[in-house]
């Protein structure tokens, strides 16, 4: 009977051997996150190795939120005082249907002068329609739930401000509404001869707003303070 050999070799010390837990798995991470990721994107979203995925989708929703909340404070600020433009067109109008003496005219020329300079150019293109546009450019790049659901409030500055910003607008709102209920009290066509200048004022505003927004959120910098504490 023949007996055949069987070389032996001898026992591998633990340093030869490979340590497989020390292999790093492939990272498939940015492969699924990548617009080249292909039909399989859907299916990697649940692999054990997508850490980073996760942790990413945040940022992500993070940017759209913020982008959401400029959108949202500008489009309703924006309708706000469109509305009022509406509303006191209508007076204005309802005024026209009344005789006019010189003195009307003389008050409502005056009063839109006036208005144009200090509620249009002074009130609004140099004070509040930058620091709306300011404050939309934080909230872009700063979101957080209170402030993106009441964007528009925050964009005005009645919350999340320094505290001049908020004594200065709660004031502003205060005489507004003062203001309002004392030409509501004043007979046509005197309540239409004020109006005038009103309108003209806000419709400056609503193209001041878009103006100083379009730069702020279309530009890379802003040069205005958002005035957030």
């Amino acid at each position: 009977m023949r007996i055949r050999s069987r070389r032996i070799s001898p026992p591998r010390s633990q340093a030869d051997t490979p340590a497989r837990s020390a292999t790093k798995p492939p990272d498939r991470t940015w492969e699924s996150i990548s617009p080249r990721a292909g039909p399989g994107k859907a299916s990697r979203l649940r692999h054990p190795f997508n850490l980073k995925l996760r942790l990413v989708v945040p940022g992500r929703q993070t940017e759209i939120l913020g982008i959401v909340g400029a959108a949202w404070g500008l489009a309703g600020l924006i309708a706000l005082l469109v509305f009022a433009v509406y509303r006191l067109g209508g007076v204005v109008a309802a005024g026209l249907e009344h005789p006019w003496a010189w003195q009307h005219v003389a008050v409502a020329a005056g009063n839109a002068v006036f208005m144009a300079w200090s509620e249009g150019l002074r009130g609004f293109q140099r004070s509040f329609s930058p620091r709306v546009a300011a404050r939309l450019r934080w909230l872009r790049g700063h979101p957080s739930a209170v402030p993106v659901v009441f964007a528009p409030l925050f964009a005005m500055g009645y919350f999340g401000a320094t505290r001049e910003r908020l004594i200065g607008i709660y004031a502003l709102t205060a005489g507004i509404a003062v203001l309002i209920v004392v030409v509501h009290m004043l007979p046509q066509p005197w309540r239409a001869a004020l109006d005038i200048g009103v309108v003209l004022g806000l419709t400056w505003g609503i193209v001041s707003t878009l103006a100083c927004a379009w730069r702020a959120l279309g530009g890379d910098t802003y040069d205005v303070a958002p005035d957030v504490p």
